[in-house]
């Protein structure tokens, strides 16, 4: 009889707990030995004209695979105070070319700025209802007709874009890919052989999500929670309410 208890199939079951992450959890979980299991990368492509028209109207475009995203600062850009009478005087007397470089400056500030927007466009679009209600400041368009007839405003195309592709239109309009980067959007780890933690980013909040979960016996249950409870405790994250 012991026998046959003892050859008889353990019954187990995945408990899992979600948490809000911090930045620093990927190396708080490095340093206590946790092993990579998987890692999911992503590709964003930006678009812009060589003068950068659009980063300078803060208007971002971007592309993810096949998908099209355009960011929209309702607000506009910050208009520049008229010209003071010592800055007349300086273009007069031939420092054309020290102003173009103040001109060279802002455009890529205006570039860097709109790097930073688009790797942090979920924050700007953090709270949906605002952007709904037209309380936030940004707005965003995925429809590649919709993408286009936007900036067909500011661009003003030369060719009739009626029914035109979206690689077509970009031609036309002189947009073209000017960087690239490869974000991390999802990584696995496994902790001393027993806990799978799960590290992702919430689309809304742009805050780190950490997802543990655990292989325990069925009459184990409620001590595999507490066992969850103290890594969490361990690696300081915070029990999401759900």
């Amino acid at each position: 009889m012991a026998k046959n208890l003892k050859d008889s199939k353990v019954h187990t079951l995945k408990i899992q707990q979600t948490y809000w992450a911090k930045d620093t959890s990927e190396e708080d979980l490095l340093k206590l030995g946790a092993i990579c299991l998987d890692k999911v990368e992503e590709q964003v492509d930006y678009y812009d004209t060589d003068g950068y028209d659009l980063a300078v109207k803060d208007t971002w475009l971007s592309k993810t695979e096949h998908k099209w995203r355009l960011i929209v600062d309702k607000s506009g850009p910050v208009k520049p105070s008229p010209p003071s009478k010592t800055s007349q005087d300086h273009l007069q007397n031939g420092n054309l070319k020290a102003s173009r470089q103040v001109d060279n400056d802002l455009t890529r500030k205006k570039q860097q700025k709109a790097l930073k927007n688009y790797q942090n466009s979920n924050k700007i679009l953090a709270d949906m209802d605002a952007v709904e209600k037209g309380l936030s400041t940004c707005y965003e368009l995925e429809n590649e007709i919709e993408i286009m007839q936007y900036l067909s405003k500011d661009l003003s195309p030369t060719e009739d874009i009626n029914g035109a592709a979206m690689g077509d239109f970009l031609q036309v309009v002189r947009i073209q890919k000017y960087a690239s980067f490869v974000f991390t959007k999802q990584v696995t780890y496994r902790l001393r052989d027993c806990y799978t933690i799960t590290l992702t980013t919430d689309q809304k909040s742009s805050r780190k999500v950490a997802v543990v979960s655990l292989q325990v016996e069925i009459q184990n249950v409620t001590q595999g929670f507490q066992r969850l409870e103290q890594l969490a405790n361990d690696l300081e994250l915070q029990l999401q309410n759900m």
